[in-house]
Formats: C-alpha cells, structure tokens, sequence
C-alpha cells in the first residue's frame, strides 16, 4: 500500500498493511463487555471470534453475531452503513469485525462503514445457551438459546409467526424446506435465535433438526380445500399440491389438491423467477403466507419442498355453482363468443369472463369466434360484478366450439 507522505510516495510493506488498518480500533475482550461495561458507547472496535448466528440475505442491511461463550448479553446486532451486495455471510462464520459502538432503541450495536471491516476467519458450531425462565429476552438478543419445550398455540395466523407459551413466537423462514405444524406441545426442546425488541421476540431454529419434533398434524389446515373452507390467513404449508400452470417470469403460478373440485386451488406469488423451476403436473409441497385483499386468494412462496412427477389434475367444469369457489381451479368454460379483443392481452367474451395471456409464451389469444377454454380462473372480487379472468397456458387450452 503506498500514500502521498511530505511530497513524495512512500509505501508500507503489504505484510503491515492489514496491521496499520487497525489502528484507532480498540479491542473488545467479548461481546458482553459491550452491553454492560461503561465506556465503550461511541468507541472505534475490533470484536474478534464472534460467530454469525443466521445467514445474511443479500442487501440486508444487518447481521446478527455472538459471542462463542454465550449467555447474557453474548450477542449484539452489526448495522451495516451499506448494502455490501458482495458479503457472503453462513451461520456459524467466525468473524472479526471493526466497527462504532452506538445505541439504538437502547442497545448497543456495532455500526460497519466499509465491507473491508468484516473478515471470515474460519467456521464453527455454538452450543445453546439453556436460559431456564426468562422473564425478559432482551439480554439473549442475537443468542442461540434451548429454551425448552414448547406449546404451539396456533397456526402463523401473525405474519407467518407461530405464537408460543416461552413470551416469543416461532419464526420458521430461516428452515430450507416447508414444515408442516400442528398444534400442541413439542416433544422435545425447541433451538434458535433469539431477535426482537419489546413485546415482540422470535425464535428462530435455523434448521430441521433445531426445530425438533413436532405435535400431530391437528388444528392446522394442511389442503388448500382445508384453508380456503375455514378461510385461513397467514403462515400456509400445503403438502402434495399439483402444479396447474406458471407464469413464464416464475412470478405466478397456480397449485390444486390432488382430489380438484370447488375450493382446491390456489394462487402462488413470488418474487421473479422464484417460481421457473415448477412444471405442470409437479406434485411439489409449498409453503408461505395465506392473503386475501378483496381479490383472489395468493399465497406468498417462502418455501419450495422437493417436486415429483404426478399424473396432473382433472379438469374441472364449473356448471351454475360460484364462481369464487373456483377461483385459482383449472377449469374449462365453454361455449365463450369472443366480443372485444381491442386490450392488448385481454380478450371479453359475452359470458362476461375475460380471457388474459399472463401464463402464455408463444401463443395469442383467439380474437374472433366462439370457444371452449380450459384455463386458471381468478376472481377478483374488487369489482362490482367480481372480475372473472380465465388465463389458458397455451394454444391448445382453447378449441373451436361446435
């Protein structure tokens, strides 16, 4: 490294580069140290050997560490001045990070101005910390902790989080796979991350096996059928579903129970691409949030379990029954007289049922005759009537009507 010294260049060997970038970082002996010794708040430090407790998403703008001893006060949020979109952070990254001691919302984090600042130094595994009784969970903020077994007392109807008998919920978004609940007491003790503030604590297992078993598959829709009938809202696992169609850009798709019929299937929304790697006719087990504003019923894609091969879903005809009941169904609607093709992507029929082109890649939609279409129906009842679209996933979705 060299630097512009009293008019002239004057470099520093490379193997004492590293050693001066440190200067005005003041070592921190442990995380504790942070949260409960004076003299600290506003400071310049070094904490090295903390431990990245859950994985970093890619441009958020924190990460959580703790100290390997564990305990009160062991862990501390890292507040990230930038999105670092280049910083690859596991769990259990040892770290040594340099950051500015700061409080906010009346703890102690550590403020990171430059990605140069967080370097990994090798991987390793916490042992939890066992709390017992905690009547407060601020000191375990960022700490992985075994608090015991739990009593899950319902179904994620509060943002996907599983409210339990230990003061916090269960946040499972960190799990690769969906898992399906039930309600009731675990059968063994419960581990994860400890976030939060307030009134408000998640626990968050980082795994299936940090998750531990489960109580019976009772008190907890586990069919579409099952969820649209009691009108669920909220964290949603659905095993063994079949994939109907999906949209080209992975943004859309549309999943049924095996069984079809009225109230079987279902919306699926993800980010795009997220949802590319499903195929008609994949049995596919997905998992997420259950929504609902006055249009069709969407469930939000955080999980995706592994696909295999079914043999596809009946297709079903609606014939005088509601029209709400089949939203999200693959059904077939005929004869339908096309009346204005004018909406580039849309096509009215006199049926009152618009056909739109989302899910299509190579084809456009009949502008004249009259047809018999097979397609996902989508009620959106934000109109008065409700807006009935049926959306065919290709050319052969529609045939001449007789």
């Amino acid at each position: 490294m060299c630097l512009w010294i009293g008019g002239s260049v004057g470099c520093i060997p490379a193997d004492r580069s590293n050693e001066l970038s440190t200067i005005g970082f003041k070592p921190v002996p442990s995380i504790p140290d942070v949260h409960t010794q004076d003299g600290y708040s506003g400071e310049d430090v070094i904490l090295s050997g903390v431990v990245a407790v859950l994985p970093r998403s890619p441009g958020s703008d924190w990460l959580l560490v703790q100290d390997p001893i564990g305990g009160e006060y062991a862990g501390i949020e890292v507040h990230l001045h930038h999105g670092f979109p280049t910083l690859e952070i596991s769990v259990g990254d040892v770290l040594t990070i340099r950051g500015r001691v700061q409080s906010s919302s009346g703890r102690m984090v550590l403020l990171v101005y430059n990605i140069e600042d967080i370097e990994v130094t090798g991987q390793t595994e916490i042992e939890p910390s066992r709390p017992g009784p905690v009547a407060d969970w601020e000191p375990y903020n960022g700490v992985v902790v075994a608090p015991g077994a739990a009593e899950l007392l319902d179904c994620g109807e509060t943002a996907g989080w599983v409210r339990t008998d230990l003061d916090m919920d269960l946040n499972l978004s960190y799990l690769t796979d969906p898992m399906v609940l039930g309600l009731g007491p675990t059968s063994d003790e419960i581990r994860g991350v400890v976030h939060g503030s307030g009134d408000a604590w998640l626990l968050s297992p980082r795994s299936a096996v940090e998750l531990g078993p489960t109580p019976p598959l009772e008190g907890c829709p586990i069919t579409v059928t099952d969820a649209r009938i009691t009108q669920h809202r909220g964290r949603f696992v659905a095993p063994d579903v079949v994939v109907t169609a999906v949209q080209p850009d992975g943004t859309r798709a549309f999943v049924q129970d095996p069984g079809g019929g009225p109230l079987s299937g279902l919306e699926l929304s993800g980010l795009p691409g997220d949802l590319s790697h499903l195929f008609v006719s994949d049995e596919v087990t997905v998992g997420g949030l259950l929504r609902q504003t006055d249009g069709p019923v969407v469930l939000t894609v955080t999980h995706i379990g592994p696909r295999s091969e079914s043999e596809g879903v009946s297709t079903d005809t609606p014939d005088g029954e509601s029209w709400t009941d089949w939203d999200g169904a693959l059904v077939s609607i005929g004869p339908l007289e096309v009346s204005d093709a004018s909406n580039t992507g849309r096509v009215e029929t006199t049926a009152g049922i618009e056909l739109a082109d989302p899910l299509l890649q190579d084809a456009s939609l009949p502008d004249r005759g009259t047809w018999t279409v097979q397609g996902a129906l989508r009620v959106d009842l934000r109109t008065e009537p409700a807006t009935l679209q049926l959306l065919p996933r290709s050319a052969d979705d529609w045939t001449a009507h007789d």
